[in-house]
């Protein structure tokens, strides 16, 4: 029964069971917001989906009505683009603020120890597991020890 199921899903949705994964994966990251706009979608694919599709299981019709509406929305909609930014940024933002935390050991790894922004970064990689690239360390070096001196 369950593989029948499967046949009907793969012919309905023309999607292969990874990309219905995928599409339920992303449906997870979505804030409740989207969520409910994505299952304001769903409820009117599943009707429409009913009235022409009697012979299949409810539940099926359901699903498929999800897959299909997660779909449409990912396909049709640009605050996704504008979320998935803000959530880099915010990433990057918490990488400068461990980054700032360790500007002491920064400092004299620089200073004291004479080495590069490229090997500060190796250092911070290998011991602090902090991954962070040399140009932003430089950036940061830039923006913190030029206020420093003119404050200074």
């Amino acid at each position: 029964m369950q593989n029948n199921y499967e046949e009907i899903i793969t012919r309905q949705l023309k999607m292969t069971e990874e990309q219905q994964k995928t599409a339920l994966r992303k449906f997870s990251y979505f804030s409740t917001e989207l969520k409910i706009r994505v299952l304001k979608i769903h409820g009117k694919l599943f009707y429409t989906s009913r009235q022409n599709n009697s012979d299949i299981n409810v539940s099926v019709l359901s699903y498929i009505a999800l897959i299909q509406a997660i779909s449409k929305f990912i396909q049709s909609d640009v605050e996704i683009n504008a979320e998935n930014i803000k959530k880099t940024h915010k990433r990057s933002r918490k990488k400068s603020e461990k980054l700032i935390e360790r500007w002491s050991l920064v400092k004299e790894l620089r200073i004291k120890k004479d080495m590069s922004f490229r090997d500060i970064a190796n250092y911070l990689e290998k011991y602090h597991k902090l991954k962070i690239a040399h140009s932003t360390i430089f950036e940061m070096w830039q923006k913190l020890e030029n206020e420093e001196k003119q404050n200074g």
